[in-house]
Protein backbone atom coordinates (compact mmCIF):
# COMPACT_ATOMS: atom_id res chain seq x y z
CA UNK A 1 0.00 0.00 0.00
CA UNK A 2 1.17 3.56 -0.86
CA UNK A 3 1.22 5.92 1.77
CA UNK A 4 0.42 9.64 2.03
CA UNK A 5 3.29 11.74 2.13
CA UNK A 6 1.52 14.94 2.62
CA UNK A 7 0.34 16.08 6.18
CA UNK A 8 -1.09 19.35 6.35
CA UNK A 9 -2.06 18.72 10.31
CA UNK A 10 -1.27 15.77 12.54
CA UNK A 11 -5.00 16.22 14.24
CA UNK A 12 -7.94 17.50 12.78
CA UNK A 13 -10.11 20.04 14.87
CA UNK A 14 -13.75 18.89 14.80
CA UNK A 15 -17.07 20.11 16.91
CA UNK A 16 -16.88 16.77 18.90
CA UNK A 17 -12.84 17.78 19.89
CA UNK A 18 -9.53 17.76 18.28
CA UNK A 19 -8.70 14.22 16.28
CA UNK A 20 -5.96 12.15 15.16
CA UNK A 21 -5.91 11.98 11.69
CA UNK A 22 -3.62 8.85 12.17
CA UNK A 23 -6.13 7.04 14.32
CA UNK A 24 -8.73 7.09 11.40
CA UNK A 25 -5.59 6.64 8.17
CA UNK A 26 -4.40 3.27 10.39
CA UNK A 27 -8.36 1.84 10.72
CA UNK A 28 -8.14 2.60 6.19
CA UNK A 29 -4.72 0.90 6.24
CA UNK A 30 -5.90 -2.29 7.47
CA UNK A 31 -8.79 -2.66 4.62
CA UNK A 32 -7.45 -5.20 2.09
CA UNK A 33 -9.40 -3.75 -0.67
CA UNK A 34 -7.39 -0.11 -0.28
CA UNK A 35 -4.14 1.61 -2.38
CA UNK A 36 -3.98 4.88 -1.30
CA UNK A 37 -5.94 7.46 0.80
CA UNK A 38 -6.26 10.85 2.88
CA UNK A 39 -8.03 12.38 5.72
CA UNK A 40 -9.65 15.44 6.15
CA UNK A 41 -12.44 17.51 7.87
CA UNK A 42 -14.34 18.99 5.32
CA UNK A 43 -16.54 22.67 6.73
CA UNK A 44 -19.96 24.09 5.51
CA UNK A 45 -22.33 25.87 6.72
CA UNK A 46 -24.07 22.80 8.01
CA UNK A 47 -20.94 22.10 10.22
CA UNK A 48 -18.16 19.56 10.21
CA UNK A 49 -17.94 16.25 8.51
CA UNK A 50 -14.81 13.96 8.72
CA UNK A 51 -14.11 12.97 4.64
CA UNK A 52 -11.97 10.84 3.26
CA UNK A 53 -10.62 9.84 -0.31
CA UNK A 54 -9.65 6.67 -1.66
CA UNK A 55 -8.19 4.96 -4.51
CA UNK A 56 -8.76 0.86 -4.50
CA UNK A 57 -6.59 -1.63 -5.75
CA UNK A 58 -7.53 -2.87 -9.24
CA UNK A 59 -10.35 -4.18 -10.43
CA UNK A 60 -11.89 -4.09 -6.39
CA UNK A 61 -15.16 -2.26 -5.68
CA UNK A 62 -16.49 -1.09 -1.76
CA UNK A 63 -19.62 0.78 -0.96
CA UNK A 64 -19.52 3.92 1.62
CA UNK A 65 -21.38 1.66 4.22
CA UNK A 66 -18.57 -1.19 3.75
CA UNK A 67 -15.71 0.90 4.60
CA UNK A 68 -17.59 2.75 7.31
CA UNK A 69 -18.15 -0.51 9.02
CA UNK A 70 -14.82 -1.24 8.63
CA UNK A 71 -14.04 1.95 10.02
CA UNK A 72 -15.76 1.48 13.22
CA UNK A 73 -14.12 -1.14 14.46
CA UNK A 74 -11.45 0.69 15.24
CA UNK A 75 -12.27 4.36 16.07
CA UNK A 76 -15.02 5.84 17.82
CA UNK A 77 -18.59 6.83 16.05
CA UNK A 78 -18.16 10.62 15.69
CA UNK A 79 -14.62 9.76 13.73
CA UNK A 80 -15.66 7.64 11.09
CA UNK A 81 -16.08 9.53 7.83
CA UNK A 82 -18.79 10.66 6.52
CA UNK A 83 -18.07 10.95 3.11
Amino acid sequence: MDTVYHRPEERLDHQSGRISRREIEEALYLHPRLRKYAVWVSRSGLGEDICAVLQLKAGLVITEQDLQIHVAQYVTKFKIPAE
